[in-house]
């Protein structure tokens, strides 16, 4: 997973770099909570996070731990 998660496109800008220099496509999911980000990925997967998540550190916790058990996610690549 490639957390891309921020108020700007710098992160999904990063995030493409990221996933097309480590040719990553077949094997990754964004997340993100633009509400361009899947335009912006094509045919990348996307899991959209809820803007609500940004001032609840608990939700957003659960809510990553049971992404990472649903899709069977073994690395989780920061943008912060």
């Amino acid at each position: 997973m490639y957390w891309a998660v921020g108020s700007g496109y710098g992160h999904l800008t990063r995030a493409l770099g990221v996933i097309h220099t480590l040719n990553l496509q077949d094997q990754i999911i964004v997340a993100s909570q633009l509400p361009e980000a899947a335009e912006l990925l094509g045919d990348l997967p996307l899991l959209k996070v809820q803007d609500t998540f940004r001032e609840n550190g608990k939700g957003i916790r659960s809510w990553l731990l049971a992404q990472i058990n649903q899709h069977g996610i073994d690395t989780v690549m920061l943008d912060v």
